[in-house]
């Protein structure tokens, strides 16, 4: 994946020059603003069962956080929030929490080298058919590559990232997101999100913070979301999914999001008594 040495903040966030401005500002990353709508209900469950299963996996985090609650009993946790956070994420990881994140940065950069026309020199064994399913159905479809992580800018929401693909699929050109397993497609709303941003942005120039357009014929309707399969389906295939996304739905689900983000802010209470 293209790292473009963005200036970010200590959030993560490119500081990007505004058009007809000249001080950097913080420009939301579009894969933050895109998630602003997901019920993280779900999300949080996974990561707590996770934090519990790496204690168990892990006794030395155990005797930490016995350690804790001997010393401090029920004012453990506000006395050692830095503690607890370093032993939760030392659990998560020891669960195998980062797993999923480490092969999908995996299914992103192996498929770079496969759009560049090549097959990868050094292939895990356990990528080998999913990656064959992405080749053979991307060539089946007769989607062409047009660009591979350009960074964006989208001004007027104050928002910015770098896009997956640019593609041409049956004659319109579409930006396209790469997801490994089966929840994007099942739960659509962040991806669709997330490509209304990037089908709205213009290309962004980090040495001179120049602006250009990102396609003059780039598709407002629809995007594509590309998604690699993790485990064979039924049959024991591995099988490559394509799905087009509405993303005139997905740019007004931005704006809900936004608007969501304004009603958050919401003013200091004065205190009248």
């Amino acid at each position: 994946m293209t790292d473009y040495n963005v200036t970010r903040d200590r959030w993560g966030r490119p500081l990007l020059v505004p058009k007809g401005g000249t001080e950097r500002e913080p420009y939301t990353r579009a894969s933050t603003l895109a998630k602003a709508l997901d019920d993280s209900s779900g999300l949080m469950s996974w990561k707590t069962a996770m934090v519990a299963l790496g204690i168990v996996k892990e006794r030395s985090l155990a005797a930490r956080i016995a350690s804790l609650l001997s010393k401090d009993g029920d004012a453990a946790y506000t006395q050692n929030k830095s503690a607890l956070r370093d032993i939760t994420e030392k659990a998560m990881a020891a669960a195998g929490a980062g797993r999923a994140a480490d092969s999908g940065t995996a299914f992103h950069e192996l498929a770079e080298v496969i759009d560049d026309g090549r097959w990868p020199d050094f292939m895990p064994p356990e990528l080998e058919e999913p990656m064959q399913a992405y080749a053979e159905t991307m060539r089946a479809a007769g989607v062409t590559v047009l660009d591979k992580e350009p960074f964006l800018a989208v001004d007027v929401i104050r928002c910015a990232g770098s896009m997956d693909r640019l593609v041409e699929i049956d004659g319109k050109i579409r930006a396209a997101d790469i997801k490994s397993g089966i929840n994007n497609s099942r739960f659509p709303l962040a991806v669709m999100c997330q490509t209304a941003i990037y089908a709205h942005g213009e290309r962004y120039n980090v040495e001179d913070d120049s602006r250009s357009v990102l396609h003059p014929d780039i598709d407002l309707e629809k995007s594509l979301l590309i998604e690699i399969p993790r485990e064979p389906n039924k049959y024991g295939k591995f099988e490559c999914a394509l799905y087009e996304l509405d993303i005139e739905y997905g740019w007004r689900a931005v704006q809900l999001a936004l608007e969501l983000r304004e009603v958050r802010s919401v003013p200091k209470l004065k205190r009248i008594a």
